[in-house]
């Protein structure tokens, strides 16, 4: 064998040589080290969650993992914060990853999802002039103004700082449309609203009024009836001159009532209270017992004033002491002022009749 090709062959095993050692170096590298993959966070479902409600609490619904970032999917939500007061387009089931499309876009919303807790969507039939013109958009806050007629015409406000949803079928509000003219006003009310607001447009006719948006005071005002039109209703620096009825009324004042006129001969009615209470005096009374042949006749006499003969008895039959059953009661003077005076007493005498005449001082 010559000497160059010795020469070739030698190198030719030592180049094999050194590249067999260079590759079973560089697997012996790779498995003892792990390959790093790039992973990037996903936001998931921890169970399933329903479509069209809002998410309140994101963390009680969704977590987040880690996947790696050439299978991760695309549009993918890293952040639980990026879900609150959203709504998802669809039911997610658990374990599935939330990418922006399945969130619900302020498109694809409906009336129902602009409704807060404990609110519903109704609907009244308006025209031009009940739309303010037509200036009554969706967003806009209006008052609700009821008039009824008949007999008795009067205007009310019914409902106050109402939130117009849509007009006819238009949700959105255009920014280049400044007015709009439909034949429905969907507002938002609560219960209580609704049956209101349904009632009003069914006994009368609607009128909606505009309120700016940063007015949300709810005012008293009165009802007007058409005796009220010519009242004034504004003052000179545009104030509202006429208040509410009860506001307006005023305070009633102590009155004294007159005590009824009795007539003149009718002195049991009259009843006087004396101003201050006096213990009353001990009456004083005297019987006077006439005999006149068989008749007995007695004549009571209480404090100075004298009554009337009470009885007539036949002699025997009446007891001095105990007026008769038939004798008229006692007649006494109120207690006024007593009188002083001479008190006459006629008596007839029992023998021959004649007649005898007493005069007694009574104090």
């Amino acid at each position: 064998m010559k000497p160059k090709t010795l020469i070739l062959m030698v190198v030719a095993v030592g180049c094999g040589l050194g590249a067999s050692y260079m590759t079973s170096k560089l697997l012996a590298d790779r498995s003892t080290k792990p390959l790093e993959v790039q992973t990037v966070p996903v936001v998931v479902a921890k169970v399933r969650v329903p479509g069209w409600q809002q998410i309140k609490y994101p963390e009680k619904q969704f977590e987040i993992k880690q996947y790696p970032a050439d299978v991760a999917p695309k549009r993918a939500i890293s952040n639980l914060a990026d879900l609150k007061d959203q709504r998802l387009n669809k039911p997610l089931d658990e374990s599935k990853p939330v990418t922006l499309d399945d969130l619900l876009t302020k498109e694809q919303q409906t009336i129902a999802d602009q409704l807060q807790p404990g609110q519903r969507a109704v609907a009244v039939k308006v025209n031009a002039e009940s739309l303010a013109g037509g200036f009554v958009l969706p967003g806009t806050r209006v008052d609700v103004i009821c008039t009824t007629r008949g007999s008795e015409p009067s205007s009310k406000v019914v409902l106050q700082n109402m939130l117009v949803l849509a007009v006819d079928m238009q949700s959105d509000r255009n920014p280049e449309q400044r007015a709009m003219i439909g034949q429905t006003v969907t507002i938002a009310a609560t219960p209580i609203e609704a049956t209101k607001l349904t009632l009003a447009s069914e006994i009368g006719s609607l009128r909606l009024s505009v309120k700016n948006h940063g007015d949300n005071n709810i005012v008293n005002v009165p009802i007007v009836k058409a005796a009220d039109l010519n009242k004034p209703s504004h003052q000179s620096n545009g104030e509202e001159s006429e208040k509410p009825e009860a506001l307006t009324t005023p305070a009633p004042t102590a009155t004294t009532t007159p005590l009824p006129v009795l007539p003149a001969d009718d002195t049991t009615a009259a009843v006087e209270e004396p101003p201050v209470v006096v213990a009353p005096r001990p009456k004083r009374k005297h019987v006077m017992t006439i005999q006149n042949g068989t008749k007995r006749e007695q004549a009571v006499f209480t404090h100075e004033e004298e009554d009337e003969i009470t009885s007539s008895d036949p002699v025997g039959t009446a007891n001095p002491e105990t007026p008769s059953s038939t004798q008229r009661p006692e007649v006494t003077s109120p207690p006024t002022k007593p009188k002083t005076g001479p008190v006459q007493t006629a008596a007839k005498s029992g023998v021959g009749g004649s007649k005898t005449t007493r005069t007694k001082r009574i104090q």
